[in-house]
């Protein structure tokens, strides 16, 4: 949904991605605000929550999502895991997607946080970079991703948490 085809001739992608119908992802802007768009969306892998929270029953845990850019398109999409859980493993996150994945900056992190900076080269779809970042405690993992859609962007990130 938020990656680009290979044989476009943009590189950002609307802000009405993720705004139809069906769309699972729940925005609590209205429209675009200051150059953002927020909603909630509750990730799925092979069908499977990605995680769970206690509330009075388990519950599927929820990720923040942010679309962010100027008027013209969106040019990052973060993606933040809502609370810490002990499901989250940031070993196992993008398992889907690691054939696609080449370390392009910050290989470093340990165990317990950091930072990494892929490119992403996806058959059908436009370069892109994924910037993946963990940080663990007693409470489990909190985990964030951002795509980023220029090089140059990816670039200048920062590899600290």
């Amino acid at each position: 949904m938020f990656l680009i085809p290979s044989d476009a001739s943009y590189n950002t992608i609307g802000w009405f991605t993720g705004a139809s119908e069906d769309s699972p992802i729940v925005w609590e802007t209205s429209g675009v605000s200051d150059g953002m768009r927020e909603g909630k969306v509750a990730v799925t892998i092979n069908g499977k929550n990605s995680y769970h929270t206690l509330l009075n029953k388990l519950t599927p845990g929820l990720w923040n999502i942010k679309l962010s850019g100027p008027n013209a398109g969106v040019t990052r999409v973060s993606i933040s895991s809502e609370k810490s859980s002990g499901e989250l493993d940031p070993r196992n996150l993008g398992k889907l997607v690691m054939p696609y994945l080449q370390l392009f900056k910050c290989g470093g992190g340990s165990g317990t946080d950091g930072v990494n900076i892929y490119e992403m080269n996806i058959p059908g779809l436009a370069v892109a970079w994924l910037k993946k970042g963990w940080s663990c405690g007693s409470g489990g993992c909190g985990i964030w991703l951002e795509i980023i859609y220029n090089e140059s962007e990816a670039s200048e990130e920062e590899c600290e948490i």
